[in-house]
Parts: structure tokens; C-alpha cells; sequence
């Protein structure tokens, strides 16, 4: 089974490319506003580098937030083009069910730390079980000084919702280093094979978890304009 990972929640972004479980290559996206011009551009030349056609893959896994609003809309429409023109299904990853593949092998529990803007956090926690690790809460938003006052000290946290807030974390509790909560490509594409992540090229959708600020805003000034008013035509904005 040839399988392409596609995972753009997080900067820099990665893809992988990966053969019946091995993986071929992983590289690095190019960064900022090349992005969403050039992934498609970057997917093919990892192809071309293996000399595979893009047409031969089985399965495409996308990570799905909650992360950046571009960058998720990003790696979803490019997932979304190729399995639609291909007709090969999708797997839908979490972000943070991504991230926790990275944890070392001797590591049993762990919370990982999405940063939400604002100084807060989203939030997951998982155990290791035979078959690999399980989500045991939902995705949660916290603030960050809240949830820091309520860490103990054998917990274990990873994430790039940590990397501004490394040093208020210093001897609270085991703060994984920084790539090790970075959500990669080989991760993205590895779980897509499990029924449970599977969709269709329609169905795949991002987790945003909340609006975005351009959302919210344009709520306020709908219910602003209660009593009859037409409200202005909503400006959007990118991340």
C-alpha cells in the first residue's frame, strides 16, 4: 500500500511518503505564504524523486486541526484534490493524536498542548494500550495559568502549544523537547490506514474546535444588528 501524509496544522509543515509501512521520504514544507502556493508543487516532486506516480497511491492521510486555520485549509483542499482526481479515500488525523506518536516507547501517559492563541491551550491526555495510544478526554480549551496550577509533577506533556511557555513550566511536571511535539507527516500517513480515520474526499472536514477570530467577530456583528439592520459583509483573514 502506497500511502502520502500530509500534515500542515503546525509550521513548517511535512509530507512523507510511505510503502507498506516504510517510509520513503519525510521532508519539510517551505515555509509561510509559499505554502499554500507550492504544497501540491512539493507533492509531486516527491514523487518524481521516487519515480512514482501520483496516481499509484491507495491512501492519502491529512491532518485535521485544530491548528492553523490556513494551514489546515491548505493540507484539506490538497488532500481533498488528489483523492477526489485519483478516487482513493482519505484518513482524517486529529493534530494531537498525531503528536502523541512521538512519544518515546518507555512513556505510558501523556497531555498534549496545542496553543489556541490567547493564552490558552488545547488540551488532550492518552494512555498507551497494546494496540497503541487512546484518547482518554475530548479536546479541551484551557487557559494556560489554570492548567499549569493544576499539573502534577509525574505527569508527562508535550507539544508546540509548550514552546512559549517552556520556562513558567521548569519543574513542574516532564516537558518532552520541542520535536518531539511536532505533528509529522509519517504520523499522519501511518494512522490513516485504521478504519477509524477513514473517509472520503467529501466528507473530510477540519476539527477548528473553535471559530476563528474573523467568525467570531462576524457573529458579534450580526447580533449587533438585531432589530432590522443588514450587517456588513464579513472580512476574512487569513492566520
Amino acid at each position: 500500500m502506497l500511502v502520502l501524509g500530509i500534515e500542515t496544522s503546525q509550521e513548517p509543515g511535512s509530507i512523507a511518503l510511505i510503502r507498506d509501512g516504510v517510509c520513503l521520504e519525510e521532508c519539510d514544507l517551505s515555509g509561510g505564504k509559499r505554502r499554500g502556493q507550492s504544497l501540491v508543487l512539493e507533492i509531486q516532486e516527491l514523487y518524481r524523486r521516487h519515480g512514482i506516480s501520483i496516481r499509484e497511491t491507495d491512501l492519502i492521510g491529512v491532518g485535521i486541526g485544530p491548528g492553523s486555520f490556513t494551514g489546515l485549509r491548505v493540507g484539506i483542499v490538497a488532500a481533498k484534490g488528489i483523492a477526489y482526481a485519483c478516487g482513493i479515500p482519505v484518513g482524517g488525523i486529529p493534530t494531537l493524536r498525531a503528536i502523541v506518536e512521538n512519544v518515546p516507547a518507555e512513556i505510558f501517559s501523556v497531555t498534549v498542548a496545542v496553543d489556541a492563541q490567547r493564552d490558552e491551550l488545547f488540551l488532550q491526555s492518552f494512555i498507551r494500550e497494546t494496540e497503541g495510544w487512546k484518547a482518554i478526554s475530548e479536546i479541551e480549551i484551557k487557559a494556560f495559568e489554570s492548567w499549569r496550577n493544576e499539573l502534577r509533577r509525574e505527569e508527562t506533556i508535550l507539544g508546540p502549544g509548550l514552546l512559549k511557555h517552556r520556562e513558567r513550566l521548569d519543574g513542574i511536571c516532564r516537558v518532552l523537547d520541542e520535536a518531539t511535539g511536532i505533528p509529522r507527516g509519517i504520523a499522519v500517513g501511518s494512522l490513516a490506514v485504521r478504519e477509524e480515520f477513514r473517509q472520503t474526499a467529501w466528507e473530510i472536514l477540519p476539527l477548528y474546535i473553535r471559530k476563528s477570530a474573523a467568525e467570531e467577530t462576524w457573529d458579534k456583528k450580526v447580533k449587533a444588528s438585531q432589530g432590522g439592520l443588514t450587517p456588513p459583509e464579513p472580512q476574512v483573514k487569513s492566520d
